[in-house]
């Protein structure tokens, strides 16, 4: 699906908004039942579906666009979309991945369901099951993370 593109704007994580995801794996999983009989056979009789999974590879960068950029881009082609940049970072100031990295970890903690949108589809009541962040030199200073969810079911 390579050059495919998708007009549904940039992946949210909780309202967090994400520059980049790399990788997409939703899962969607049935459970089928199986029951030996005497015969030696098994008899798969029920179905359940399994509660949504998703996971992301995501990058939020510290240099995203500027507002300057965004304005620029949309007027040259009329293209509309967020950034995680609502301001320049200040000089020595926290930049974009530090605090959507503390972000993430505030939405944990919570342990409430959130709302994760993606070019697929908007997920409700997730719950966030694993955060995985690898600290390389290559990255630079954007946060470079994988995250993984599950679908909460009252």
């Amino acid at each position: 699906m390579a050059g495919r593109k998708y007009a549904r704007g940039p992946a949210t994580i909780g309202g967090i908004v994400v520059d980049a995801v790399t990788t997409e794996t939703h899962t969607a999983a049935t459970e089928i039942t199986e029951h030996p009989i005497e015969t030696g056979g098994n008899v798969n009789d029920h179905m359940r579906n399994r509660a949504l999974e998703l996971t992301m590879e995501c990058v939020i960068s510290d240099t995203p666009f500027s507002l300057e950029q965004i304005r620029r881009t949309r007027e040259a082609n009329g293209t509309q979309f967020l950034s995680t940049a609502d301001a320049e970072v200040p000089a020595g100031g926290i930049g974009n991945g530090v605090l959507a990295y503390y972000r993430l970890m505030d939405l944990r903690e919570a342990r409430q369901p959130i709302l994760v949108t993606t070019v697929l589809r908007d997920y409700k009541d997730m719950g966030i099951m694993n955060i995985t962040v690898p600290i390389q030199a290559s990255t630079g200073d954007a946060l470079v993370f994988t995250i993984s969810l599950k679908q909460l079911t009252f």
